[in-house]
């Protein structure tokens, strides 16, 4: 009944249009995935392209994560074409995944109550409803590789042995070939094995830091050697992990980040659900029973959400979807939390009202977010006059394929890219930055990079709602190249002059 109820509301969010939002930003994987299509990636040793257009000129490479998710992404592709939907439909897959994870591994360690008291609130907390068909390597699939891996890992406590061993490492190298949060099971996991002892934990112990050790190091050369740059694993952990500053140079305090972090949770994850999941946490770290319940799940995916929080503060305050670790940790402690009140009041008439108020809670959930995912505001953000999408579809329907578009616009984020599917140029807004760009050799990308620009830019898109900002410079297009008008843009052909 609750995947049901999770696929009938996940539905009509796997072909959500990627807007100016958190959950926008995901159209970056299916940048990179077309890319996989388009390029023969043996040169670049399939490290992800960000580069738009034209294979025969050094693409400009991104080596910051493990190749799965835009690898998955591009196999989707493949099969449902080049759409949002075939963009969206790994991660949709693996949220539905870790909703019949959580209900499978709390069923047999519990009962039917919590397991449903947990896949519930995983599924319908809005964190899950907002976020789970974004792509990204922070995402659902991460938490199923990582909940798949502690749950193998109770598995093995239960009856230690070889192959019980090797379903650990196995979910474990899943998870780590999804993103780096992955590694940080390990200092969890190591930490368990040394308090509580279990028979051959020192083998097992060392045969899983020699799997980490391996892997990472195994991703660590791949990046080296396709992209030349020994450090770049190294420069991105540590800007995570010891910078204060966000990604736009803003610096930051402990105190901010606990001011910016409860922004994103009172929303999210809301107060109420938080205090849930924090007396259940209690309940599972006191519990007598916790080795043969959920207690030590719970206290397992909440030590692994906690060390992600903290080593990868900067990424967490800077995007609130780095958060997914807590998602189903929060599930397990309120599902904790419930089995201990019905284990304490075994009536028919406690469990039926523990249900019905799970039931209320993500009812609720889902009347507020579902609206706001489909709402104007939600995808046009700051910009109401037209979407990305819009945007994108005038882009290319004017400028032929491999070649710039230049914009009377300033939105350097995945969603404008991943929609136009061109080289841009953007933040044009004077004429002498309109020359000194169209004779530039560099288009623009998002996150500080920039691409070759072989050949000069064919078009020039003028968002009408800005004609009074830039009467000069659309003067000066009108006066030298032929526009087009369409309902939103003017749209001036480069290529040639305008009639005299």
């Amino acid at each position: 009944m609750i995947l049901f109820l999770a696929v009938v509301v996940r539905l009509p969010l796997v072909d959500l249009e990627f807007g100016r939002n958190g959950d926008g930003t995901g159209s970056f994987y299916g940048m990179i995935a077309r890319n996989y299509l388009l390029r023969d990636n043996l040169p670049t040793l399939w490290v992800p392209v960000l580069s738009i257009g034209d294979a025969n000129h050094p693409p400009t490479l991104y080596a910051h994560h493990p190749p799965t998710v835009p690898l998955l992404t591009a196999l989707s592709m493949r099969v449902f074409g080049d759409t949002d939907f075939a963009v969206r439909l790994p991660a949709t897959f693996f949220t539905l995944a870790t909703v019949v994870l959580l209900y499978l591994l709390v069923l047999s360690r519990s009962g039917p109550l919590a397991a449903a008291t947990a896949a519930a609130v995983f599924a319908f907390v809005p964190f899950t409803l907002r976020f789970g068909q974004m792509p990204d390597v922070v995402n659902s699939q991460l938490a199923f590789a990582a909940l798949l891996t502690l749950g193998a890992y109770l598995h093995w406590l239960a009856a230690p042995s070889r192959g019980r061993a090797a379903l650990v490492l196995l979910a474990f190298v899943a998870a780590g070939l999804t993103d780096w949060p992955a590694f940080f099971l390990v200092p969890v996991i190591g930490a368990h094995l040394l308090v509580a002892r279990p028979r051959g934990y020192l083998t097992f112990g060392v045969a899983l830091a020699a799997a980490s050790a391996l892997l990472f190091c195994a991703l660590y050369l791949w990046v080296s050697v396709a992209t030349g740059d020994w450090q770049l694993i190294l420069r991105q952990f540590l800007n995570r992990a010891t910078q204060a500053k966000t990604d736009d140079a803003r610096v930051f305090s402990y105190a901010t980040w606990f001011s910016g972090v409860w922004a994103y949770h009172r929303v999210l994850f809301t107060p109420t659900l938080m205090v849930l999941g924090l007396v259940g946490v209690v309940v599972a770290a006191v519990s007598r029973e916790r080795s043969r319940g959920i207690g030590l799940l719970v206290l397992l995916a909440t030590a692994w959400a906690v060390v992600h929080a903290v080593v990868g503060r900067q990424g967490t305050l800077n995007h609130d979807w780095w958060w997914w670790p807590l998602a189903p940790a929060l599930a397990l402690a309120v599902a904790a939390l419930v089995d201990s009140i019905a284990n304490r009041f075994p009536r028919r008439a406690v469990t039926a009202l523990l249900a019905t108020a799970v039931l209320a809670l993500c009812t609720y959930f889902i009347a507020i977010e579902l609206p706001l995912l489909r709402s104007p505001a939600w995808v046009h953000g700051a910009i109401p006059e037209y979407t990305p999408k819009q945007l994108g579809a005038v882009i290319r329907a004017h400028t032929p394929p491999n070649r710039a578009a230049i914009l009377f616009e300033t939105d350097p984020q995945p969603y404008t890219y991943y929609n136009a599917d061109r080289p841009l140029i953007q933040a044009v807004w004077d004429i002498p930055t309109f020359h000194t760009r169209f004779t530039g050799t560099r288009a623009d990308l998002f996150y500080n990079f920039d691409q070759a620009l072989p050949q000069p830019p064919t078009t020039f898109i003028f968002p009408k709602q800005y004609a009074d900002k830039g009467l000069p410079l659309l003067q000066y297009l009108r006066d030298h190249h032929p526009v087009t008008d369409t309902p939103q843009f003017y749209v001036f052909d480069l290529t040639r002059p305008a009639a005299r």
